[in-house]
């Protein structure tokens, strides 16, 4: 029989080598194949290989098990405290943390995070966490993490954090005296504390919140039962470059929406935009502030845009629907604070505004729509066939009128015939009267073909593009 050429001999010891590359010898010499998935419980053990017969105890050991891009699940149980920290991973494919299938998952302590990076967290309900406690606490020199619709009570994060992500996930519902809000922050009262690398933490960075909601905070308790508390929704207090809060939702915030001050350093690069802000406590002042007044840091290119700002508290012991506060000076070299494009419930006071607008803070308010009050350049009112609703716009009872001007000014209908139909019909009128000036500005008013103020979804059209664009017709002639 002919043996094997050398050189195929060679091929089938190399071919065999690869066959043998998913196994795993142990210490034994018995080869096993490498886990798809790990397991956590809360009775398994500390030393455990994280199977789903031989749990581990902690998410900690299961993340220094982990490689990269294996899913750690997590069976039914209640969690103590847990802390995922240290073992940093060089690759960035997450490590994912989810309830198992069918598993019922609750947390009796925080959830710290702790220097580690590349984490998703899914589908989990953190730890009620009570006073002088957080439900979530991320601390210093933790990067690329992301909270998919995870939701607690409260959590913090520290200086020296970057890429952080909560996506989707609701954040609040206490009212307990001591208990503090949601907050970006540092480790020392009036600035950095930490080190990463052996360095001064930098500014937490690069923080975002997509579809978030922040809700119930001290909701209907009165101020003399707040105790030591300060129930803001949300709160940033400086020593921050990279935050956005995009498309999310506060809601039945006792004290303010959001507070975002200069305690702790320099506020840069800050975006609040699309967000709906509804339902504000009758014991505040002002439902967002945005200030450095008497604190040692500064803003720099904050931008406050196309937001829902509706307090819906008119009858509030001290503003009415409390107005947003913008007394913040600038970075040196950086932008001023911009409030552009928001749907308001109504203007700061008028001293206010014009405090605002003034030296040193010289905040730009432009082109805003208010349902009373001014403020800023190109402001304006809500427009005729417009109502405020709980949410935004809404169709008002001369919604009719403004779509039959539409309909026929797209006709090629003239303005004395337009008015002669109008009043034919007795529809209500802008406060001006039906003229031939009126019909000119509300036909050329793009709002009414929708999406020019406030968060998404918040100002309904009244006329298709197609047919504000024909109407234009009318206001060439």
């Amino acid at each position: 029989m002919r043996r094997p050429h050398r050189l195929a001999r060679a091929c089938i010891v190399a071919t065999a080598a690869v066959f043998l590359l998913p196994f795993v010898f142990s210490a034994a010499g018995s080869a096993q194949s490498p886990q798809r998935h790990l397991y956590v419980s809360p009775g398994g053990s500390s030393a455990s290989s994280c199977t789903r017969a031989n749990p581990c105890r902690s998410l900690g050991r299961a993340f220094r098990l982990a490689a990269p891009g294996q899913v750690v699940e997590l069976l039914s149980g209640r969690y103590p405290g847990q802390t995922i920290g240290g073992a940093p991973k060089s690759s960035p494919t997450h490590v994912m943390f989810r309830p198992a299938r069918g598993a019922s998952v609750s947390f009796g302590g925080r959830l710290t995070l702790d220097g580690s990076n590349h984490i998703t967290l899914s589908r989990l309900r953190l730890a009620r966490a009570g006073a002088n406690d957080r439900s979530l606490f991320i601390d210093s020199c933790t990067t690329d993490v992301t909270f998919d619709h995870v939701s607690g009570e409260t959590f913090f994060i520290m200086e020296g954090t970057r890429r952080i992500t909560f996506r989707g996930g609701s954040w609040g519902g206490y009212k307990t005296p001591g208990e503090e809000d949601s907050a970006i922050g540092t480790s020392d009262a009036t600035g950095p504390g930490n080190r990463c690398g052996g360095k001064l933490a930098r500014p937490a960075s690069g923080i975002l919140f997509y579809r978030v909601t922040f809700h119930d905070v001290f909701w209907n308790v009165p101020s003399s039962r707040w105790g030591s508390s300060h129930p803001d929704c949300f709160e940033i207090n400086g020593y921050v470059d990279g935050v956005t809060i995009r498309n999310s939702r506060f809601l039945r915030c006792a004290s303010t929406f959001m507070q975002i001050n200069g305690d702790q350093g320099d506020m840069s690069n800050v975006t609040f935009e699309g967000n709906l802000y509804s339902q504000l406590g009758g014991d505040t002042w002002y439902g967002i502030m945005i200030t450095s007044e008497g604190k040692p840091g500064k803003c720099g290119n904050i931008v406050f845009r196309r937001n829902t700002y509706l307090p819906e508290s008119p009858h509030a012991s001290t503003w009415p629907n409390g107005p947003i506060r913008t007394d913040c000076e600038a970075v040196p070299g950086t932008s001023r604070v911009k409030v552009t494009g928001n749907l308001f419930a109504r203007a700061p006071q008028g001293n206010e505004c014009r405090r605002y607008l003034a030296s040193p803070y010289v905040t730009s308010w432009t082109r805003n729509m208010f349902g009373s009050g001014s403020c800023g350049a190109a402001s304006r009112h809500v427009p005729f066939g417009y109502a405020l609703g709980s949410a935004g716009l809404r169709p008002s009872s001369s919604v009719q009128a403004v779509r039959l001007v539409f309909a026929l000014a797209a006709q090629g209908q003239r303005h004395a015939a337009i008015i002669r139909e109008l009043k034919r019909r007795q529809l209500a009128a802008p406060s001006a009267g039906w003229t031939r000036k009126t019909l000119d500005a509300l036909v050329s008013d793009s709002v009414y073909a929708g999406g020019a103020y406030g968060a998404p979804g918040s100002q309904p059209r009244l006329v298709s593009a197609k047919r504000w664009r024909a109407a234009q017709r009318l206001v060439k002639r």
